[in-house]
């Protein structure tokens, strides 16, 4: 019992410390981005109005992703917390916008350009 409630409380630790650093981040960078209403806040990041960046993606990880069709219909995919964690806005919130998914984390691995050569 004592071991679930220390790596809970661990895990509580690190997902506080992923949301305090990801929003110095998205503040830093000016990355568009809006936070959770969830304790603690997640940050969800936006496409810039370019469309050719996203705050929760390597700049080269996303232009490979951009450029292979069945990379960018995962790009589609409607979070599914929309209705309740996240603010209403003009855009639809997808799943790999939230900083803490682990399939965008995925994604920047194995999308980025030449990653599977070394």
């Amino acid at each position: 019992m004592m071991l679930g409630t220390s790596w809970q409380y661990g895990a509580g630790l690190l997902r506080q410390d992923l949301s305090e650093r990801n929003i110095a981040y998205a503040e830093l960078h000016q990355l568009p981005h809006v936070t959770s209403y969830g304790q603690p806040p997640i940050v969800v990041y936006q496409q810039s109005t370019c469309g050719q960046t996203h705050g929760d993606f390597l700049s080269a990880s996303y232009a490979a992703i951009l450029k292979k069709s069945e990379w960018r219909r995962r790009l589609q995919k409607v979070h599914s917390q929309v209705k309740h964690s996240l603010p209403k806005a003009d855009c639809s919130w997808k799943e790999l916008d939230a900083s803490m998914s682990s399939a965008a984390l995925l994604m920047n691995i194995f999308c980025y350009q030449g990653v599977t050569k070394r």
